[in-house]
């Protein structure tokens, strides 16, 4: 997977080279009953704190953009709360605004044939 980033990301001049990756949870649960949770083919995470998500899709999918948008966004807005000892989120009052870079990489086959 580091040699496949980063010569995507070396052609399309992304200042970005990736010497270690750790991969970390796919799964991601919303905050609340109410809140989607998330479910990524690949994220990693690069020695520098960048978050990298890959998402493969063999046919087309309606919405495919929107779904896009919204795993970027709650990958950055993620990195806002500070993180206790343990982990889990402190007080929402307790911002880190230090945001690292959210890097997605979207593959599809839309001409695939069942």
């Amino acid at each position: 997977m580091k040699g496949f980033l980063n010569a995507l990301f070396s052609s399309k001049n992304i200042n970005l080279v990736i010497e270690d990756l750790d991969y970390i949870d796919k799964d991601e649960l919303g905050t609340d009953k109410k809140n989607r949770g998330v479910i990524y083919d690949l994220r990693c995470m690069t020695t520098t704190g960048e978050e990298i998500i890959v998402e493969m899709q063999n046919e087309s999918q309606d919405l495919f953009e929107n779904r896009i948008i919204y795993y970027l966004a709650r990958a950055v807005s993620n990195q806002g709360f500070k993180k206790g000892h343990d982990g889990k989120s402190e007080e929402k009052e307790d911002w880190d605004f230090a945001i690292h870079r959210v890097i997605g990489v979207f593959i599809m086959n839309s001409g695939a044939s069942n």
